[in-house]
């Protein structure tokens, strides 16, 4: 249970101030790309203290940081794993109804096959990690209390994390990762796990993304590329293919999520008191989990055509 002096105008003053900041990034008075994220990083972390200092807050009652045992690191990996399979089906669905979400793109996504790896990942998935979680959820998330619902301060943490991103095309996904990072967050007391998590995620995309671009200029898939741009909207058969890779998610989020709460020393508890798997869930998350797949093979089998056409203009 989250205890602190902070309120929730302390959480209003903690997001106009991130607004004031996001609008000094968009209107290019903090410089461009690289330097422009670093400084609004800093800011960010500055605001997320400022703020906590003006509530006359211990900050190591807020920034706490404990240390985060290997079986709740794995634990946090299949979590993220099981969320990151169900984000990338969802924004495939937003990108089949509303195609100009696919042409959506970001200067600092373009500066980052620009530079060297190691800047990208400190600059995209480092700095990011530590400055907004300790204003999402810290400052934040310690605001919202006055909530009273867990479920409730947990959802609408996600949703404000996910608004604040300001992309359509990243709403939903960025979301559903705020509402995981304020969970293990709320139920750990813990914001070195927010902070693992955030960085594991945003670090996934640099290297997903420098290894593709690697590929397709080693492959001379560039035109291919082109026109997969100029598709109308995600095809079917693309989004039954990801359901099919999604479809362990609900076991992988189950099974992560038994090995984040389990306690130290679970070995000497009493068989009672012991965090084990339990049978009903395995099926049921096993049930849904063929659910899944069936539908997402229904969809491939139905856009199939487009996707073999789709593949032929990338090897032509």
């Amino acid at each position: 249970m989250i205890q602190s002096k902070l309120r929730w105008y302390h959480g209003l003053l903690a997001i106009a101030l991130f607004g004031a900041v996001m609008a000094l990034e968009y209107f290019g008075l903090l410089g461009k790309h690289a330097y422009a994220t670093v400084i609004g990083e800093g800011l960010i972390a500055l605001v997320a203290i400022g703020v906590v200092l003006i509530a006359r807050e211990n900050l190591s009652a807020v920034f706490t940081f404990k240390k985060v045992r290997w079986v709740q690191i794995a634990g946090l990996y299949l979590m993220w794993r099981g969320v990151l399979s169900a984000e990338m089906v969802l924004s495939e669905v937003l990108m089949h109804f509303f195609p100009r979400l696919m042409r959506e793109t970001s200067g600092i996504e373009e500066w980052m096959h620009r530079v060297p790896f190691a800047l990208a990942f400190f600059v995209i998935a480092v700095i990011p990690a530590v400055c907004e979680e300790m204003l999402f959820r810290g400052t934040l998330l310690h605001s919202m209390k006055d909530l009273k619902k867990p479920w409730l301060i947990i959802i609408l943490n996600g949703l404000i994390f996910g608004i604040a991103h300001m992309s359509s095309i990243k709403l939903v996904s960025v979301s559903l990762l705020g509402i995981l990072f304020a969970y293990v967050v709320y139920q750990s007391g813990n914001l070195a796990c927010s902070m693992i998590l955030h960085c594991l995620n945003n670090g996934w995309v640099v290297i997903y993304s420098f290894a593709l671009s690697g590929l397709n200029q080693s492959a001379g898939y560039e035109a291919g590329a082109s026109a997969a741009k100029g598709l109308n909207s995600m095809p079917v058969g693309v989004i039954g293919v990801t359901l099919c890779t999604a479809a362990l998610s609900p076991m992988l989020i189950y099974i992560g999520h038994n090995l984040f709460m389990r306690p130290p020393g679970n070995g000497q508890l009493p068989p009672g008191q012991k965090v084990t798997l339990k049978r009903d869930w395995l099926f049921l998350t096993g049930a849904l989990a063929f659910l899944i797949f069936a539908l997402g093979l229904l969809l491939f089998a139905i856009g199939f055509e487009e996707v073999f056409h789709i593949g032929l203009q990338n090897l032509t």
